[in-house]
C-alpha cells in the first residue's frame, strides 16, 4: 500500500500544471504611466507665424451639439408651463378632500 502511494504522488506531480517562474506583464512598457508635461497647451506645439490651426473632424459636431442643446434648453425653460397660480388652491383642495386639516395637530 505504501508503494502505491509513493508511485502515485510523482505521477500527480507531473500532471499538475507548472507555472512560469517569472510573470509576463502586459502593457507595462517601462514608460511613464501618464503624459509628461511638454509645456505646450494640450500638448500642441504652436504653429509658425501666419498659419491657421486645422480643425479636427469632431470639433464642429461638438460645437453644434453643445451650444444647440443649450439653446434648446433655454427655449424650453422660457416656455415652460406656469404653475404658480395653482399653489394658492392646494390648501383649499386638500381641506375639501379631508386629507389635510391645518387646525389639527396630527397626533403630536
Amino acid at each position: 500500500m505504501l508503494s502505491t502511494i509513493a508511485t502515485t504522488i510523482p505521477r500527480r506531480a507531473l500532471c499538475v500544471r507548472t507555472l512560469p517562474i517569472s510573470q509576463t506583464r502586459y502593457a507595462s512598457h517601462g514608460t511613464p504611466h501618464y503624459n509628461e508635461p511638454s509645456g505646450y497647451l494640450f500638448g500642441e506645439k504652436p504653429l509658425p507665424q501666419g498659419q491657421k490651426r486645422k480643425r479636427e473632424d469632431w470639433e464642429l459636431l461638438w460645437y453644434y451639439g453643445m451650444f444647440g442643446s443649450m439653446a434648446l434648453a433655454a427655449v424650453g425653460l422660457y416656455y415652460k408651463p406656469d404653475t404658480r397660480y395653482a399653489m394658492a388652491f392646494i390648501p383649499q383642495l386638500l381641506t375639501a378632500l379631508i386629507i389635510f386639516n391645518p387646525a389639527s395637530k396630527l397626533g403630536h
